[in-house]
Order: C-alpha cells, then structure tokens, then sequence
C-alpha cells in the first residue's frame, strides 16, 4: 500500500507453499502471508485479508502479527482508528521482548498517545529495545539526552547512544556521533575521528551529512604559522580545503602532499594564481619527499 513502510519478506518460502501452510493454521506463515497480500508481493494488494491472517497469527500469541495489528489501529487501516488499541497490542508484544514494539511504545509514552504520557516508562521501552540493538530506539534516546527537552540534559549519555548507534552502522548515528566528537560534546574531542565518521554517513548518502561535506570542501585560506608549524616551506597563507586544514591542525603534522593536492585543484578552477601556487605546490612537495610525511584519511 502506498504510503506505508514495506518490510523485506523474510520467509523463504515460494508463495503457494506459503498460502498454503497458513491456511493450515501456522501463524509464522499466516504473518508472512499478511505482509504479502499487504504488500501485493506476488499476490494481489488486499488489506483485510491481510489483517484477518494476522488476527489469526496474533491469537496463537506471534507477536509481529500483534505489532502489525496494533500498526493497523494506530493508523486505521481496515481496523478502526484506535490508538488505545494500538497501545494494548504493542504493550503485549514489547512483553514479549519484540524490538519494534518497545520502541513504538516508547513514543507513545512519551506522546501520551492512547495511554497516559509517563517520559519514565517511554525511556524505559526505548531502553529495552536500545539494548536489542534497536538504531532508531538509539537515535530517539541520543536525541532526548541531548536536547534536554522531556529529561535533564546528559550529553555524555546521548553521546553514547549515537556511538552505539554509529557502530552498528546507522547513517544518523555516525553523523550525529562526529558532530559530538568534532564539538567535544560528551566526549573528548576529536576532528579527525570526527570527519571519519561524517565520510561514512556520507557514503551512506545521508542528507545532513552531505550538506556538511560541501562546508568541509570548501577552501579556506592555510597560515602554518598559525598552527605554530616552524620551518615551513611556504611562508604565506594558501588555499587548502577546509577539511585538510582541520585534519592537519588536529594531527599537529604537516601533511604536505595533502597540502599540495588542495592547492593543486584550486589553481584548476582559480587559474590566476596559478603561477604563484605551482612554486608553492612544488616546495611542499620537496618538503614531502624531504622530511617524510602523513597521509590524511579523505573522503571519498
């Protein structure tokens, strides 16, 4: 149905196979057949017989069927409008430790959406479907921690939730985990660890994350001796990307070739200065081969 989130059919059986076995009562199949007709994967869109298959599967006590069905309630899709009623069904199977469950009424605690709002029991829900390793139960919880809206404000704790989140590879989780390191917010501060976490949102294509790497790409103008680099072999202020620079001030080493590589794309587009910085292109790659140098982590 359009409008609603589709679930990877997980149930590897050829969908005859599958009609059949949930007519003979197994509520695994009779889920798995709801999502299908739900769906209209490989068998004609019918809503009611998917909820009807459901009912079937959640009396046998299988608890995706009961969160599908309190799904169907909170958005009145066959089933009446009843948010009371999607409460119940979630409360029941987030008992029986589903993950999608505790989260969901976890934001109905916190909303006071058909039960009465209590933030203690919705952290404790998100809590438990953070500890199964729920993302966006992570996110959520790194989100209030942060603002201090709902709870008092604890941003080693937030820190910690979209870290948690940021390991198990969530595209938020890591821009929201590098935005804390890169502030020192929660933890102690790191740019360089920061921007790795910002390249992986990226690579993800996660929006924020994208905006930012255009900040980052951008040039600005490099002054060693503002970062207290003696013996440099540029004496002036250049043209680096700004990601560069905080990688080099952050590292506290040079990184010449680096250096030389924003330059070098900053005279392609900005030619007029091009005799000046091939001089300066040149000295830090004499002082690259010199001295040794670091390579920096870039994005990609």
């Amino acid at each position: 149905m359009q409008g609603h989130p589709r679930k990877i059919i997980e149930n590897p059986l050829p969908v005859p196979e599958l009609l059949a076995r949930a007519g003979q009562g197994e509520p695994d199949c009779q889920y798995w057949a709801a999502i299908r007709y739900f769906q209209a994967d490989g068998v004609p869109e019918d809503p009611r017989r998917a909820v009807d298959l459901c009912v079937r599967a959640a009396q046998q006590g299988h608890v995706r069927a009961l969160a599908f069905l309190a799904y169907c309630y909170s958005k009145g899709i066959v089933l009446p409008k009843n948010s009371r009623a999607a409460a119940r069904c979630y409360r029941t199977a987030a008992a029986e430790g589903y993950a999608p469950a505790q989260f969901t009424l976890g934001t109905f605690y916190l909303k006071g959406r058909g039960v009465k709002k209590n933030v203690r029991l919705g952290l404790m829900w998100l809590e438990k479907a953070a500890d199964q390793g729920m993302t966006d139960a992570l996110l959520r919880l790194g989100t209030l921690h942060k603002e201090g809206q709902e709870v008092v404000q604890d941003e080693e704790r937030a820190c910690n939730c979209f870290r948690r989140a940021a390991e198990l590879g969530d595209a938020e989780g890591q821009f929201q985990y590098g935005g804390m390191l890169m502030a020192g917010r929660g933890v102690a501060k790191d740019p360089v660890q920061a921007l790795e976490m910002l390249d992986r949102s990226c690579e993800q294509g996660y929006p924020e994350a994208l905006e930012i790497l255009k900040h980052m790409n951008e040039f600005i103008g490099f002054d060693a001796s503002a970062v207290g680099f003696g013996d440099f072999p540029v004496q002036h202020t250049f043209p680096v990307r700004r990601r560069t620079a905080i990688y080099v001030a952050a590292l506290g080493k040079p990184c010449f070739q680096s250096l030389a590589g924003d330059l070098y794309d900053y005279l392609r587009d900005n030619p007029k200065d091009e005799e000046a910085g091939l001089k300066d292109i040149a000295a830090l790659l004499h002082a690259a081969a010199d001295k040794g140098d670091v390579f920096l982590p870039m994005f990609k």
